[in-house]
């Protein structure tokens, strides 16, 4: 391979390619031995390992089954997941006295609608933006809330786990 070419992301190695004879050769070292250097010419030649964002928001995720959880913490983060992309820019003029005049109502109520509607275009620039945004820090709110679920359930492992060592101790 040149410098310039980069190798396709593959596949991991399958435990039976290789088939190896000999009583004294242990087989998952070999492999991992194989895999060390694939990673170590990978390295050497350049091969980037850029991991490259799935650009997916993360959805909800759910009140937790078999754990303690914060029913505020989920109601509010359900809440934020149907509610941040509703926005209502619509222009609502109310009627006017001035629009009732013949002729002169209707041209006053065109330059009406055409001052709000120019308003309007960039007021939903700037909420497009900010539901970008929403939707970003939502997602984010999300990746924390399945990463805290994850821990509450390692941590409530290890309390029974420490539960049990301590009762087999005193035993």
């Amino acid at each position: 391979m040149t410098d310039n070419h980069k190798p396709a992301e593959t596949e991991p190695v399958p435990d039976d390619l290789l088939e190896i004879r000999g009583e004294d050769i242990d087989q998952q070292e070999v492999m991992a031995t194989v895999a060390d250097r694939v990673t170590k010419r990978r390295s050497d030649i350049g091969f980037s390992q850029v991991r490259f964002p799935s650009y997916d928001g993360v959805p909800f995720p759910g009140l937790p089954v078999n754990t303690r959880y914060d029913p505020d913490l989920y109601h509010h983060l359900r809440l934020a997941n149907t509610s941040y992309f509703e926005v209502q820019t619509e222009p609502e003029l109310e009627p006017s006295p001035a629009t009732r005049i013949p002729l002169i109502g209707q041209f006053w109520g065109l330059i009406r609608l055409q001052a709000h509607n120019l308003v309007l275009f960039y007021v939903n620039r700037a909420v497009r933006h900010e539901v970008d945004v929403n939707r970003h820090m939502i997602s984010v709110l999300n990746s924390l809330a399945i990463a805290n679920q994850g821990q509450q359930e390692e941590i409530e492992a290890l309390k029974s786990e420490v539960k049990v060592l301590r009762s087999q101790q005193e035993s």
